[in-house]
């Protein structure tokens, strides 16, 4: 199951664009052709990368050790050795220790629960083929959601030019809410890892190492007057359609049956 993203972009009727494919049936009605501006590019520059080996979380030893059926997803409440205490001080450790854009494979610990977070399984993530993108951002709106997913326990690299530092943030997992309270002294939330959302970490160098045990969905943030490309290494590729760019056949034959968990979909009539 996917977790579906919809995010608007501005669409035109035009009458001296002429399209290569019929009209679609997942467009407005009327509009048989449209015009779309701004939009991010993407190219695939290699398939089939190799995997990294895990290591799994328990070995970084940030709290007492926890079983792997004892943590939280949803439908299944954290019980057992996954203590309030226990995921608070994992929560806290993780996100002091990879909340940076220079991490190293080395580095990283795998969480056995994490796939979960997203709706699918470690088989699944584990049999995706991992490639290299070059994503580029169009300047006209400041925020951007790349199809790509960052393997649990596994370290993307991101390269941008000299021009580029420190221009462009990087948000993940946007749409995991950081929503663990406390409800009269008890968690009020009992089927989400805690805090998995880490905001505004900016790219400080041309070569930066991004990941979190928990795995991330990716969104860039930036305000600038000329694109920006990102060539983005070890990722999982999600299904994604742009209304106006894309046809019925690419989406229904290809992109919807790509492996990632996360579909981010731009459209104008919605």
């Amino acid at each position: 199951m996917s977790l579906i993203l919809l995010w608007f972009t501005c669409l035109i009727k035009s009458e001296g664009t002429k399209p290569e494919y019929l009209h679609s049936i997942f467009g407005a009605p009327g509009k048989e052709e449209v015009v779309i501006d701004y939009v991010d590019g993407i190219e695939i520059l290699e398939r089939n990368l190799p995997k990294p080996k895990l290591k799994h979380i328990r070995e970084a030893h940030y709290t007492d050790p926890i079983e792997d059926n004892d943590y939280p997803w949803p439908g299944h409440d954290f019980n057992g050795t996954a203590t309030w205490a226990a995921l608070n001080n994992e929560t806290n450790k993780v996100r002091a220790e990879f909340s940076r854009t220079n991490l190293t494979q080395e580095e990283m610990y795998w969480h056995p629960a994490a796939a979960k977070q997203y709706y699918t399984t470690n088989e699944v993530i584990a049999e995706a083929e991992r490639v290299k993108i070059r994503y580029i951002i169009s300047p006209k709106y400041n925020r951007h959601v790349p199809p790509i997913l960052i393997p649990p326990g596994e370290v993307a690299k991101m390269e941008i030019s000299p021009a580029a530092v420190g221009k462009v943030g990087v948000t993940l997992n946007r749409y995991m809410s950081n929503i663990w309270t406390l409800q009269n002294g008890q968690p009020k939330y009992k089927q989400r890892l805690i805090h998995t959302r880490i905001d505004n970490l900016k790219l400080t160098s041309t070569v930066n190492g991004i990941g979190m045990p928990w795995g991330a969905t990716v969104n860039f943030d930036m305000s600038v007057n000329d694109p920006i490309e990102v060539n983005i290494t070890g990722v999982i590729l999600c299904p994604w359609f742009t209304y106006g760019v894309h046809s019925d056949s690419e989406w229904e034959n290809e992109m919807s049956k790509l492996p990632g968990p996360f579909s981010p979909i731009s459209t104008g009539n919605m």
